[in-house]
């Protein structure tokens, strides 16, 4: 008798899960930006407004490679110097902007750059359009 008590809970948990909704599947997002990380143009660094402005597909937040080389290096580091040497006087360099407030060269984008130089590459980026600037 007990048996069949238990296989016939068994079958009513089965019918209930048949017929309730399955729960929605929530999105990815790696770096908590509040963007999925299949649209997202920085996966592992927060950036919640996708800037990207030299239009490669990889945003701001994880892309030194200012002449799109593939590769983080000397003559970014010299680019972004140039940059932060003429901070006082705009425009403002806005492809520096790695931290997203607006003007790039500050110290806060310093400090970005220097970890997307030990990266050595750009990205990763979920939307690129370019797989040498931005992988």
């Amino acid at each position: 008798m007990r048996a069949r008590g238990i296989a016939g809970w068994a079958r009513a948990a089965a019918l209930l899960a048949a017929l309730l909704p399955a729960p929605a599947a929530r999105a990815a997002d790696q770096d908590a930006d509040g963007v999925d990380d299949s649209v997202d143009n920085c996966i592992d660094l927060a950036n919640a407004t996708q800037t990207d402005t030299d239009g490669d597909g990889c945003g701001n937040a994880c892309d030194a490679d200012y002449d799109q080389s593939g590769s983080v290096g000397a003559p970014d580091w010299n680019e972004f110097r140039f940059c932060a040497l003429t901070l006082g006087t705009p425009p403002c360099c806005p492809w520096a902007d790695h931290e997203g407030n607006g003007c790039g060269g500050d110290g806060g984008d310093l400090g970005v750059f220097r970890q997307l130089l030990q990266r050595r590459v750009p990205g990763p980026s979920a939307v690129s359009n370019d797989p040498v600037a931005c992988p």
